[in-house]
């Protein structure tokens, strides 16, 4: 065989050894996809059943991240390493059989090719006759066609499969198992209180109350598990609610001086915290006025405190000075008529 189609052969078959790893990473990007939502999905139902403590779910997020590392290496990295030619690839004789199983006028025409060619660095004459005969009958073979991509499709379905799985559970309104499990698995180094089978819902339009009045507040529980009875525990204090009937609870502050922050208790469950607003009650702290007596009285500057009733000259000019507390707006009037408004205490 001449230099030239020596050549053109070993092209060939460097073409067809790429095609082989490009063929080789579409097909292991779609299992590696695959595999990694399966486990995704088995590693977070797993956890939303079980709500394993924080060595549970450090063995689960080690567990899936050592597994994806082993699934990407092997699906995704060496073949392309291999498409870089790193590392022990194909080999042209390994090539020749694969083209060989293939194509059914090929059989082991080309591997003996290469075979030969190696024999033939002694200058046999007869071997390089048999060499470029052989050689002529391949001339014509695309060896790339040995590699079909579209054949992958068929692979599609272990992809589908799994996202098909997770599109149920978002159209089924259960997302939350998936999220919030994996959450939980990503944090897993953070405690987590158990998910109580019910729910509060507050049935007070709000959870504001004026200082010093009382505030009844009303709750209902909802869930697959109604517990019998019902806590509330503020001020390292547990209050019992009462029952109202229908999954219904009240409890009565009688007097709300400040902000109330509460929880509730139910069945070994903890709620999150809720807070009851105390609005402070605006009051007058001292009243101070100033009488300035006309000069026909004969009297000096008058100093009156707190005292709202005034018995004085006529002529007189009187000034004020008023201080509130808790208040945001004021109007001083006298009769009907507004003398002043202020924005400040």
């Amino acid at each position: 065989m001449n230099q030239k189609n020596r050549n053109q052969l070993f092209k060939r078959l460097n073409s067809f050894v790429k095609k082989y790893y490009q063929n080789q990473l579409i097909k292991g990007g779609i299992y590696a996809v695959s595999i990694l939502v399966i486990f995704f999905l088995i590693f977070t139902i797993i956890e939303h059943f079980f709500s394993f403590n924080v060595i549970g779910r450090t063995i689960l997020f080690w567990s899936y991240l050592g597994l994806n590392t082993l699934i990407l290496t092997q699906l995704i990295l060496v073949p392309l390493l291999h498409l870089f030619k790193l590392g022990d690839t194909l080999t042209h004789k390994e090539a020749a059989k694969i083209i060989g199983s293939h194509f059914a006028e090929v059989d082991d025409k080309l591997l003996n090719l290469i075979e030969l060619r190696e024999v033939s660095e002694k200058d046999n004459a007869l071997i390089e006759a048999s060499i470029i005969q052989k050689e002529k009958s391949l001339s014509q073979i695309r060896f790339n066609n040995a590699i079909d991509f579209s054949l992958n499709k068929q692979h599609l379905k272990w992809l589908f499969t799994p996202l098909a799985i997770v599109l149920l559970f978002i159209l089924c309104g259960k997302e939350y198992m998936l999220t919030e499990s994996s959450a939980r698995i990503i944090r897993h180094n953070t405690f987590f209180e158990p998910k109580a089978p019910f729910k509060y819902v507050l049935l007070n339009d709000s959870l504001v109350c004026k200082q010093y009045d009382q505030f009844l507040l009303k709750v209902k529980v909802t869930g697959n598990q109604i517990p019998n009875e019902l806590f509330i525990f503020s001020n390292n204090t547990k209050l019992k609610l009462n029952s109202l009937g229908e999954n219904k609870f009240s409890y009565l502050f009688s007097r709300v001086h400040s902000d109330i922050d509460f929880k509730f208790l139910a069945g070994g469950y903890t709620s999150k915290n809720y807070k009851i607003r105390s609005l402070s009650q605006p009051k007058v702290v001292a009243v101070k006025t100033v009488i300035f007596h006309p000069k026909y009285t004969k009297k000096n500057i008058e100093t009156v405190k707190n005292n709202g009733d005034l018995v004085i000259s006529e002529g007189s000019i009187l000034k004020w000075d008023v201080q509130l507390q808790n208040s945001d707006s004021c109007w001083f009037k006298i009769e009907k008529r507004t003398i002043q408004n202020s924005n400040k205490n």
